[in-house]
């Protein structure tokens, strides 16, 4: 699990669907917003979704979950501003190993950076 700081609160994920930019990847997309209201947390925060369409089996969604929860977590210490994420994953993801997730994720933080 993300540490409490790291999460994006139920009431702000809607927000940002509705209003956040998009981009797209193999195996994931991701819908983020800057965030711009004053609270002490300076760190981005993010949820993840990964839907019954994805697999109909809940310990493969959650095998997904906890990957995708791991990569976030080493990304989000190179992230220099608030940012709030959204990443709903494909159904690609059940084929890909750790580490492939983890580079890939990497690779479309670096150009979603480069974006803002």
């Amino acid at each position: 699990m993300l540490p409490k700081q790291y999460r994006l609160p139920k009431k702000e994920i809607e927000e940002v669907l509705k209003c956040g930019k998009h981009f797209y990847s193999d195996n994931f997309f991701i819908k983020y917003k800057k965030n711009t209201a004053l609270s002490k947390n300076q760190n981005p925060r993010a949820c993840i979704i990964v839907s019954t369409k994805v697999s109909t089996k809940a310990t493969k969604r959650n095998l997904i979950k906890r990957r995708l929860r791991n990569a976030l977590y080493l990304i989000f210490k190179e992230i220099p501003f608030k940012l709030d994420i959204v990443l709903i994953a494909k159904n690609s993801l059940l084929e890909k190993k750790y580490k492939d997730i983890v580079m890939e994720l990497k690779k479309a933080f670096n150009q979603l950076l480069k974006k803002i």
